[in-house]
C-alpha cells in the first residue's frame, strides 16, 4: 500500500484506511495508523443508548500503549465473589495477585475518551452513517454510506463494527454462532453491596454478574438462553444476589446479545475485521477489551508493512483469531463443566452442546 493524503473531488474522499467502527478496537486502530502516519477515516454508525454493565479489567490494561493518559473510565476493582459449581459463596482478593487490584471499567466514558485521543486535532475524520454499499475497485475499495453525500476511496478497510460485521457481511464473509446467550441488564437500589466487589452466580437457567456502577447504583446482568421469563423471577430465585438487592429500579431489562460467534475468514486482500467483529465471545471470560486492543495492534502491524503480493499477513492473522478462538473455547469448556448441579436444565444442556461442537445457525 502507498501512503498518501487525503483528497476530496466531486464527493470523492481519498484514505488509506477506512476504518468501519468507532469502539474501542476502531480507535486503538486510528490511534496507531495516524502515529504511522497512514491517512485514516473512521465511518460510525449512531448507536443505541443501553445499559452498559461494569466491565472487569486486569491491572496491566493501563500499560497499553493506547489507554488514554488520566482516564475516567476506571474504577478500583478489589475483589471477585462467585458461587459456581457450589452453593457457597467465596472471595478472591486483590491482595493475593501480585499485580495488584483490577479495574472496573465503565464503557460509555472509555469509548468517548477513546474516539476523542483517535481524532485529536481532526487528523482523522469521523464520518456518521451505515454502510450501504462497498464495490472493488482497482487500488481498493470503493463505499458508500446512508445520509452522506460523500464516497469514500480507500486500499484498505478495517471492520470494527461489533458483533454485526458489517462491512465483512456487505462482502458476504459467514459468522458462525457457538450458542444463543443472551443478557438482560437491569438497575437496582443496592443492599449491603461492598464497593470495588463483583459477584458472579451461576442458576439453573443462566449465569449473573452484578457490580455497583459508576453512579452506585447496582448494575444486574442476567446470561441466560432467548426465553420469555421474568427477570424479576428469575432474580428472586438466586440464593446471594438477590440478598444484594433492595429493590430493581424502574424500567425495563435492557436485552443485548451475547453469545460466541466469529467469522469463518477475517482478513482478506485488502480488509481485516477486528475486535468483536472478527470473534465476539462469552462474557464470562471478560477478555473482550483486551483482545480488540490487541488485535488492533497487531491489524496496525500488518497495514503499515506495507504487505506485498503473496505477503502471509493476512493469513498470520487468521492464525492469531485462530489462536485466541482455541484457546477461549479451552477456557469455557473448563468453567462450564465446573457447574454440573442442573445437568438436565435447557441451559446447561445447550452449553454442554455447544462445547461439543453443535453450531447454532445464523
Amino acid at each position: 500500500m502507498r501512503f498518501h493524503s487525503r483528497r476530496i473531488e466531486n464527493n470523492r474522499v481519498r484514505f488509506d484506511v477506512a476504518i468501519v467502527g468507532s469502539g474501542p478496537a476502531g480507535c486503538a486502530l486510528a490511534i496507531q495508523l495516524r502515529k504511522a502516519g497512514v491517512s485514516t477515516a473512521i465511518i460510525t454508525a449512531p448507536r443505541s443508548v443501553s445499559h452498559e454493565f461494569p466491565e472487569t479489567l486486569p491491572p496491566e490494561v493501563t500499560e497499553k500503549d493506547v489507554w488514554p493518559s488520566d482516564s475516567a473510565s476506571l474504577r478500583p476493582h478489589y475483589a471477585m465473589a462467585s458461587a459456581w459449581g457450589d452453593s457457597q459463596l467465596t472471595i478472591r482478593h486483590a491482595i493475593c495477585n501480585p499485580l495488584g487490584q483490577g479495574w472496573f471499567l465503565d464503557r460509555t466514558i472509555f469509548d468517548r475518551e477513546m474516539l476523542a485521543r483517535a481524532t485529536a486535532g481532526g487528523v482523522v475524520p469521523v464520518f456518521r452513517g451505515r454502510i450501504r454499499s462497498a464495490e472493488r475497485t482497482h487500488n481498493g475499495w470503493s463505499l458508500r454510506f446512508s445520509g452522506r453525500p460523500e464516497v469514500i476511496e480507500t486500499g484498505f478497510v478495517a471492520d470494527a463494527s461489533g458483533r454485526s460485521g458489517a462491512f465483512a457481511r456487505m462482502i458476504g464473509i459467514r459468522r458462525i454462532a457457538l450458542d444463543r446467550l443472551v443478557c438482560l441488564t437491569a438497575r437496582a437500589a443496592p443492599r449491603d453491596f461492598p464497593a470495588g466487589e463483583a459477584l458472579v452466580e451461576s442458576a439453573e437457567t443462566g449465569w449473573w454478574f452484578s457490580a455497583l456502577d459508576s453512579s452506585r447504583s447496582l448494575s444486574i446482568s442476567f446470561f441466560t438462553n432467548p426465553s420469555r421469563a421474568s427477570f424479576a423471577d428469575a432474580l428472586r430465585a438466586t440464593l446471594h444476589t438477590s440478598k444484594r438487592v433492595a429493590h430493581l429500579l424502574p424500567g425495563r431489562a435492557v436485552a443485548r446479545a451475547a453469545r460466541t460467534d466469529w467469522l469463518e475468514r477475517p482478513a482478506g486482500p485488502g480488509w481485516v475485521a477486528i475486535g468483536d467483529a472478527a470473534f465476539a465471545s462469552d462474557p464470562l471470560a471478560s477478555q473482550g477489551l483486551l483482545r480488540a486492543l490487541e488485535t488492533a495492534e497487531k491489524a496496525a502491524a500488518m497495514i503499515v508493512r506495507n504487505p506485498a503480493p503473496g505477503d502471509h499477513g493476512p493469513r498470520n492473522y487468521c492464525e492469531i483469531q485462530i489462536n485466541y478462538l482455541s484457546r477461549f473455547l479451552r477456557e469455557r469448556k473448563y468453567f462450564y463443566e465446573a457447574e454440573n448441579r442442573w445437568p438436565d436444565a435447557p441451559f446447561w444442556r445447550s452449553a454442554r452442546a455447544a462445547k461439543e461442537g453443535i453450531l447454532w445457525p445464523r
